[in-house]
């Protein structure tokens, strides 16, 4: 068996242990957009061709905005109760991810979080998957995990 691969290896790195992962965006050479997940059809600001933008990992590190917690569900992939979050990263995209909060009692709208890595099984060769989720940052503030802002 070898290291653990991401189960989406298009939005986000898998890096040593114990570091958060990058999300893996876009920026518009036109614009300067930045888009997560990156976009692979052209800016979604200014309309510039694909080939205008290129690749751009950013840090997995914000603010929680708003959550909920799912009572029921639909998918063994995500057994309930989980929760789900708006959050707005410091690169300034917003986005929606599913938290991983070590107690649910620990999530807080105006808190920060950053990404983590999760089991997600193991693919089809017996190699572990990790999937990106994010997790309430104890004190307040994200550890230094690297990626531009």
């Amino acid at each position: 068996m070898s290291a653990a691969r991401a189960r989406h290896p298009s939005l986000h790195t898998v890096p040593a242990e114990g570091k958060p992962p990058e999300l893996l965006a876009s920026r518009c050479g036109e614009c300067g957009h930045l888009a997560f997940p990156a976009a692979r059809f052209g800016c979604p600001s200014c309309g510039a061709a694909p080939e205008r933008s290129a690749p751009a990992a950013i840090a997995g590190r914000g603010t929680l905005e708003a959550f909920t917690i799912v009572h029921r569900t639909f998918s063994r992939a995500f057994p309930a109760p989980y929760a789900v979050g708006t959050i707005l990263l410091d690169a300034g995209v917003e986005i929606r991810a599913v938290l991983a909060p070590e107690d649910r009692a620990d999530l807080e709208t105006g808190g920060r979080v950053e990404s983590c890595l999760v089991p997600s099984g193991e693919d089809e060769d017996g190699n572990a998957l990790v999937d990106c989720r994010f997790r309430p940052v104890p004190g307040g503030e994200a550890r230094d995990g690297g990626g531009a802002a």
